[in-house]
């Protein structure tokens, strides 16, 4: 995936409704099985799903998320989402259904 340049990742992005470019700048790779996670564990974009809006699994994501004991936001400057311990802020509004985030 590290050879793949921008413009190709963004296709595939655009495809597979998911964020390649966010993954490749935290070094995150499929797992033996081929599977991408679903959000960055840690640094400055900690908590940001990585599935797009479309993801055929996303809100299967929202409910995992859920137990683990995340809530979920959406940035109101981006539409991105982000799975935290802790409100954000007023930047940030609660997502309160999967049915919020379906396309």
């Amino acid at each position: 995936m590290a050879q793949l340049s921008d413009a190709i990742l963004r296709n595939k992005m655009n495809r597979d409704k998911y964020d390649y470019q966010t993954a490749k700048k935290y070094n995150i790779k499929p797992d033996k099985t081929g599977h991408w996670q679903s959000r960055v564990p840690s640094g400055e974009d900690e908590g940001l799903i990585l599935k797009l809006k479309g993801h055929p699994t996303l809100t299967k994501t929202f409910a995992g998320e859920l137990k683990l004991g995340y809530s979920i936001f959406r940035n109101n400057n981006t539409g991105r989402l982000y799975s935290l311990k802790t409100d954000p802020g007023k930047q940030f509004s609660l997502v309160t259904s999967p049915k919020a985030i379906k396309s």
